[in-house]
């Protein structure tokens, strides 16, 4: 395989390989012949290490890009607003020396996405929640106030979850003290719940 060029960003805390394909046929490439295996670039131990991988396209329409992102298991997401900020970083960086541009409408799965890149801060107008069980996706079927909800208990942790879907799946939980828990712990346990079949 020839070398193929990427670059790594984050954005708060969630890290992304980004591949730029516009001009080439590398996201073509990649899903007729698998030219990688995003689980294996993703691999903190063995590969690049990642939450996510994505893909900048051409738009389809007049906007500025069209964003394609995998999941670390290689599964594909809808979008990631973390990851929407790092692709704009990207842009912003890469697209020309004097870029001037300040708002960047980017095409996703969930629908158009608008940022902007305003004093060095990129802000993005994420769209208005969903709460339909269905289309989060989840199997809760349970709502407090209209919004999906569950206890889930775990070792030292009980407390009533919300989903919420931004174009990809979100559990909240209300805290009085987010030092008592152990978030690296439980993040991987919530994440593979079986409530939510394509991950939160």
């Amino acid at each position: 395989m020839k070398n193929i060029t990427f670059e790594k960003y984050q954005g708060n805390g969630n890290d992304f390989v980004v591949f730029d394909s516009r001009g080439n046929d590398l996201y073509k490439n990649y899903k007729s012949n698998k030219i990688f295996d995003i689980k294996k670039i993703c691999n903190r131990q063995f590969g690049i290490g990642a939450d996510g991988v994505i893909f900048i396209e051409k738009p389809n329409d007049d906007n500025y890009a069209k964003m394609i992102i995998f999941n670390s298991d290689g599964s594909e997401a809808q979008m990631c607003g973390n990851g929407i900020r790092c692709l704009v970083e990207y842009l912003h960086v890469n697209d020309s020396i004097n870029n001037k541009n300040i708002e960047y409408k980017i095409e996703t799965k969930a629908g158009l996405k608008i940022a902007k890149y305003i004093n060095d801060e990129i802000t993005v107008k994420m769209g208005v929640p969903i709460l339909e069980s269905q289309n989060i996706p989840t199997t809760i079927e349970k709502k407090i106030n209209s919004i999906p909800s569950h206890e889930f208990v775990e070792k030292n942790f009980n407390n009533i979850g919300y989903a919420v879907g931004m174009g990809n799946p979100h559990l909240i939980f209300f805290l009085q003290d987010i030092e008592s828990i152990v978030l690296s712990r439980l993040g991987p346990i919530f994440e593979k719940n079986e409530l939510f079949p394509e991950k939160n």
